[in-house]
């Protein structure tokens, strides 16, 4: 819970970011979460000032640098 708390900090102070970490170490499980309860909290409170989230998964590899 910490670590999406903060996660959701960082978000909303930066620009982009990235989760780096050890194999099996919640990465994907966190931003997945966070993704999943803003998107509920926009629907359900649309008051609410976050949005809908959605995620997309970029290898940085297939990126090139010129």
């Amino acid at each position: 819970m910490e670590k999406i708390v903060q996660l959701y900090d960082m978000i909303k102070c930066r620009h982009g970011l990235m989760l780096v970490g050890p194999a099996n170490s919640g990465k994907s499980t966190t931003y997945r979460v966070l993704a999943e309860a803003l998107t509920l909290v926009s629907t359900e409170a649309p008051s609410f000032e976050e949005k809908a989230v959605e995620t997309y998964v970029i290898n940085p590899k297939s990126i090139t640098l010129a």
